[in-house]
């Protein structure tokens, strides 16, 4: 062990690294830091599409320049809360996830942020604003709503209307969560 020592170590005495292949060059790399830098990815492309046949339900698609995963929220721009968008996709380049419980006639934020399996964190958010709902749901109006007595979850409707079935989904507070 100790001849192993010395070996090395007169080996490194010239300042160049010691390789036991003798042929790789050395990095440049900033000697004050323990670790590689991280690379931060950037956004080639993050852009939402509002489902015209499902006006409360975005679609995102997200491509970054790096293999990443990806943490999404939701901002509703006029009550300002923000929601978790659940996703749980491995790392990669190009992303596409839905986002619900939007409401018909608002706007939103949806903030975005990659991470690269270096740690290295990109952020970016884009505006949307939901469609109105279609006039075949005019008509429908809740008239009472307990959600203290509800379970978690939505109430799924089954409404037929000019001889049209369809599925509307009401959230706790009674309003179209989903429609189809």
């Amino acid at each position: 062990l100790l001849l192993l020592f010395l070996a090395l170590g007169a080996g490194c005495q010239s300042g160049e690294p010691v390789h036991p292949s003798g042929d790789l060059p050395p990095m440049d790399v900033d000697p004050s830091l323990d670790v590689l830098p991280s690379l931060v990815p950037v956004f080639e492309k993050l852009e939402t599409v509002i489902d015209p046949d499902m006006g409360l339900v975005a679609w995102v698609v997200v491509h970054t320049d790096l293999p990443t995963q990806l943490t999404v929220t939701v901002e509703d721009l006029v009550t300002g809360l923000v929601a978790p968008v659940p996703y749980g996709a491995a790392f990669k380049v190009n992303h596409k996830l839905v986002v619900m419980d939007l409401r018909a006639e608002s706007s939103y934020q949806i903030r975005v942020t990659a991470i690269t399996d270096t740690g290295g964190v990109g952020e970016d958010a884009v505006e949307v604003e939901t469609l109105p709902l279609p006039g075949y749901l005019d008509d429908l109006e809740v008239e009472l709503v307990e959600p203290d007595k509800m379970q978690p979850g939505y109430t799924l409707l089954s409404v037929r209307t000019n001889a049209l079935p369809l599925w509307v989904a009401l959230d706790r507070e009674g309003e179209v969560a989903f429609y189809a």
